[in-house]
């Protein structure tokens, strides 16, 4: 089953106003920029500007356990304490799947 949070009234029409955010399919296999900013504060910007659509670029081998992601080091946890630990490479997806839908872009989980 698919779910989104995408409501709408019958017959109106769905603007979508997207963006490319990179990281994930990189050598360390994390989110772009969250060494130096939180993941709540680039969703922030990303709803501030009006985008409600992200395209994550991801890294096909990561998402099967076989790629050599480098272990995310102390300097992302300083401004996204959630994503310290020994995360996986999908829970770190799912996490900011979640953050962006929880500030208002589109979310589709099957």
């Amino acid at each position: 089953m698919i779910r989104t949070n995408a409501i709408g009234e019958l017959g109106k029409t769905l603007h979508v106003k997207g963006v490319s955010w990179s990281g994930l399919e990189r050598g360390r296999c994390m989110i772009g920029g969250v060494d130096r900013v939180g993941i709540s504060t680039v969703a922030s910007f990303l709803k501030a500007n009006g985008f409600n659509a992200v395209r994550i670029p991801l890294a096909a081998d990561a998402l099967l356990g076989t790629a050599a992601c480098l272990p995310p080091d102390s300097v992302y946890w300083q401004h996204n304490m959630e994503l310290a630990g020994s995360l996986s490479y999908t829970d770190i997806l799912e996490k900011w799947i979640d953050v962006l839908g929880d500030y208002g872009a589109l979310r589709i989980k099957c």
